[in-house]
C-alpha cells in the first residue's frame, strides 16, 4: 500500500517601496496565507542586502520587519529582499519570495552635482583665450628652472595576519563549501553581501549562521578594531553549523 503525503503550499506577499533613499530605515511588510486562511505564528526570516531580521506572522498572517541601510559607494544599487517563511503547522509547506528595490545614494547625488559644477569650471578654464606671457626685458636674467616637485605618495596597506587571517580563512572555507554544494560562485567583483544574498536564495536554512559569519569577515576586512580569538572561535562554530546543514 502506497501512501502519498503532501503539504499545503503557502502564499507569501511582500510590500516595500520600489525606490529608497539611503541612508534610511527600510520597512518591509507582508502577509502569509494558504487556502485554509491566514498562517499564524510562522517563523519569518527577512534578508535585505545580506542583513537578516527575524519575526513571526501575527494573528491575521501579517508580518513587519525593519532594516537600517547605510551608505554604499554606488549612486544606484539594486537591493534584494528575500523572505523565508517556515509555518509551525506540519501540514503547511515552507515558502519564500524575493523582490528587488532600487537604492539611491543621496550622498553620491550631492557629489554628482558638485562634480558637474567643477566640470563646468574646468571647461571654462580650458576654453578661455590663452594669456600671452610678458616677454622678459632685454638683458634680464631668467630665473633658474625649478626642479620637479616631488610628491610623496603613501600607500597604506593592511596586512592580514594572525587571528584576522585565521578568521578570513574560515570564511573562505565556508565560501568554497557553499560554492560546491549550491552551485553558486563568488566572482572577483562580488561583494560579501552580494554573495550572502545569492546564497540565501538557494537555501534558507543557512541564512542565519552564514549571515553572522559574513559580518565577522567584514569586521576582519574593514574594521579598525582588533579581532579577538573569540571571534575566530565563533567563526569556526558558524562554519560547522553551515557544514551540518549542507551535509546533513
Amino acid at each position: 500500500m502506497e501512501i502519498l503525503v503532501t503539504r499545503i503550499p503557502i502564499n507569501v506577499t511582500v510590500r516595500a517601496p520600489a525606490v529608497i533613499l539611503a541612508p534610511c530605515r527600510l520597512s518591509i511588510r507582508g502577509s502569509v496565507s494558504s487556502e485554509l486562511g491566514a498562517v499564524v505564528g510562522a517563523s519569518v526570516v527577512v534578508v535585505v542586502d545580506g542583513r537578516t531580521v527575524e519575526t513571526n506572522s501575527s494573528a491575521n498572517g501579517e508580518f513587519e520587519a525593519s532594516v537600517n541601510l547605510s551608505l554604499s559607494p554606488f549612486l544606484l544599487k539594486r537591493v534584494k529582499i528575500v523572505v523565508h517563511v517556515a509555518p509551525k503547522e506540519p501540514w503547511l509547506s515552507p515558502g519564500y519570495v524575493s523582490r528587488g528595490v532600487v537604492e539611491v545614494n543621496t550622498f553620491s547625488v550631492g557629489l554628482l552635482s558638485a562634480s558637474a559644477v567643477m566640470l563646468g569650471l574646468t571647461l571654462y578654464t580650458r576654453l578661455r583665450p590663452p594669456i600671452t606671457p610678458e616677454k622678459p626685458k632685454e638683458g634680464a636674467r631668467l630665473p633658474e628652472e625649478a626642479g620637479e616637485e616631488e610628491t610623496a605618495v603613501t600607500r597604506v596597506e593592511r596586512r592580514l595576519e594572525g587571528v584576522r587571517a585565521q578568521l578570513l580563512d574560515t570564511y573562505f572555507s565556508c565560501v568554497r563549501l557553499l560554492s560546491e554544494r549550491l552551485d553558486v560562485s563568488m566572482e572577483v567583483s562580488t561583494t560579501l553581501r552580494e554573495f550572502l544574498s545569492d546564497v540565501s536564495l538557494r537555501d534558507g536554512a543557512i541564512v542565519k549562521p552564514f549571515s553572522k559569519l559574513t559580518s565577522l569577515a567584514e569586521k576582519a576586512l574593514y574594521s579598525p578594531h582588533p579581532i579577538q580569538p573569540s571571534d575566530v572561535k565563533e567563526a569556526r562554530e558558524l562554519l560547522e553549523q553551515v557544514r551540518r546543514v549542507l551535509l546533513g
